[in-house]
């Protein structure tokens, strides 16, 4: 997986990675993207199945720490 992180200088935690290979198709991560509307903006997130694909093709420690940290969420939330 090829990526690209772009960073507000002044606020590093606002951040977006740029995926430049694409592993799944976009056909199929279209398919199951969720849409917040915030202030007026529709912002498309990549689904919760898709981010731990992602993640898991990457295999960076952090990235297999945050798919725990997910799968702790999803069982306290009851899965959803």
């Amino acid at each position: 997986m090829v990526v690209f992180k772009f960073y507000n200088p002044k606020r590093e935690i606002e951040e977006i990675d740029v995926f430049i290979k694409e592993l799944i198709p976009f056909s199929e991560i279209e398919k199951e993207v969720e849409r917040f509307c915030i202030e007026g903006i529709v912002i498309p997130v990549v689904s919760k199945r898709h981010l731990k694909q992602m993640k898991t093709f990457s295999g960076r420690p952090q990235d297999i720490s945050d798919i725990m940290a997910m799968e702790e969420l999803e069982k306290i939330k009851g899965g959803d």
